[in-house]
């Protein structure tokens, strides 16, 4: 019977190691798909498929500077409490609690068409299910 515990346990920690390697999303990668799918389209299309940005800076060759974000998504953490006793005393320790902030926020440079020629990623936190809350939310 231990033989096959032993055979189990490698497989589990290889799945375990794929699940979280597929699970690593850089910035860039973001960037690079994101940057591909957008790139050269209106930015109206932009705006009916992701809502309208919440800054705009108009600059001096016509194009426009725009800024974009998700809203911000909140994850509470749950209180751990630990309680050691000690001869007749019980003493409790508790931690964590609070939350998690998860955040998107690009900035989309268009020409003086409206054409996206530049994506930038400013904000870029942890997302809910991968590392990045830009990766979840610009599909």
């Amino acid at each position: 019977m231990s033989w096959r515990k032993n055979k189990v346990t490698p497989t589990i920690a290889i799945l375990v190691l794929i699940m979280l390697l597929t699970a690593c999303v850089s910035t860039q990668s973001v960037v690079n798909r994101f940057g591909g799918k957008w790139i050269g389209k209106n930015f109206d299309e932009f705006v009916l498929r992701y809502g309208s940005p919440y800054k705009e800076f108009h600059l001096k060759k016509g194009g426009v500077a725009y800024t974009w974000n998700s809203g911000t998504t909140s994850i509470n953490m749950p209180v751990t409490a630990t309680t050691n006793v000690y001869g007749s005393t019980a003493y409790t320790q508790v931690q964590g609690g609070g939350s998690i902030n998860m955040y998107c926020e690009i900035q989309l440079v268009t020409d003086s068409e409206g054409v996206i020629r530049e994506v930038t990623i400013l904000k870029d936190t942890i997302g809910l299910w991968v590392t990045s809350r830009c990766h979840e939310v610009l599909k």
